[in-house]
C-alpha cells in the first residue's frame, strides 16, 4: 500500500462551536496548498498518471458521500439532490486551492447527524410498542434516502427497536437497555461534536486518493505519525523474533 504523508499541514483547531456544541469546521490555507500539491503527484509523479476532471470528481464525491454517511441513516434526498451541483466541481475545489466545498458539504451532514442523534436520544425514553409485526433492513448501504425528517425519524425508531431487543435477548435487565442505549448515542455524539478540521480534510483526501488507486491512502500529520508508530512498533517485534 502507498501512502502520501501530510507533513505540510498543520493541525487544526475545532473551529467555531455550533449552538448545540456542534463545530464549524473550516479548511485551512495549508491543506488546500497540501491537496494541490497531492493532485501534481498523482497526476505525474504516480505509476498511473490520473487526470483530475469532472469525471474524476463525480468519482470522488460518490467516494467522499459514501464515507459520510454509508449506511444512509443522516442525510436526506433532498441533500444529496442539492448536491448535484457539486459533483464535477471537486476537481476545481482542488486545483483551485479552495476546500471550501468538501467542507461545506461534511458541515451539512454534521448538522443532519447531530439531529438524528438528538431525536434517537429522545426515541430511547419513549419507549416501543412490541406487539407491532415490523420489518428492519439491517444493511442500508444502497436503500434510499429518507425523503423527509419524518422517514429518517422512522428509520432510528426501528434501528433503536431492534438495538434493544438485540440487547434483550443478549439477557441485559430491561431497566438497564435503556441506560446502555443511551450511552452509546451519547458517546457517538460526542465524538461528532470532537471532530476537528484535520479529520474532514483526511476524509476527503481519502476520497480523492481512493478514485485514483484504491491502494493509494492519504495521510495526515495524525495518521501519518500513527502510521510511523505502527512500522516501529512492527519492527522492533521483528527484532524480537530473530
Amino acid at each position: 500500500m502507498k501512502h502520501l504523508l501530510g507533513g505540510l499541514i498543520a493541525v487544526s483547531a475545532l473551529g467555531i462551536a455550533g449552538a448545540a456544541g456542534l463545530p464549524v469546521l473550516k479548511p485551512e490555507p495549508r491543506q488546500a496548498e497540501a491537496a494541490h500539491f497531492t493532485a501534481q503527484l498523482l497526476g505525474h509523479a504516480h505509476y498511473l498518471p490520473t487526470a483530475l476532471d469532472d469525471a474524476r470528481s463525480e468519482d470522488i464525491f460518490e467516494r467522499y458521500l459514501k464515507a459520510l454517511d454509508p449506511e444512509r441513516l443522516f442525510l436526506l434526498q433532498s441533500d444529496v439532490d442539492g448536491w448535484r451541483y457539486a459533483r464535477t466541481r471537486l476537481d476545481d475545489a482542488i486545483l483551485n486551492r479552495d476546500l471550501d466545498l468538501p467542507f461545506a458539504l461534511y458541515q451539512r451532514y454534521a448538522e443532519r447527524a447531530e439531529a438524528a442523534f438528538d431525536q434517537a436520544l429522545a426515541q430511547i425514553h419513549t419507549g416501543f410498542d412490541f406487539t407491532q409485526d415490523e420489518h428492519h433492513r439491517l444493511r442500508r448501504n444502497d436503500a434510499p434516502w429518507a425523503g423527509s425528517e419524518a422517514e429518517r425519524a422512522e428509520v432510528w425508531r426501528k434501528r433503536l427497536k431492534h438495538e434493544w431487543l438485540q440487547l434483550r435477548l443478549a439477557g441485559q435487565p430491561e431497566a438497564r437497555i435503556a441506560t446502555t442505549l443511551e450511552h452509546r448515542y451519547l458517546a457517538a455524539q460526542r465524538r461528532l461534536q470532537r471532530t476537528r478540521s484535520e479529520d474532514v480534510f483526511q476524509l476527503f483526501m481519502g476520497a480523492y486518493t481512493g478514485s485514483v488507486d484504491p491502494h493509494t491512502r492519504y495521510l495526515g500529520p495524525r495518521a501519518a505519525r500513527e502510521f510511523r508508530s505502527e512500522e516501529h512498533t512492527s519492527e522492533l517485534q521483528s527484532l524480537r523474533h530473530l
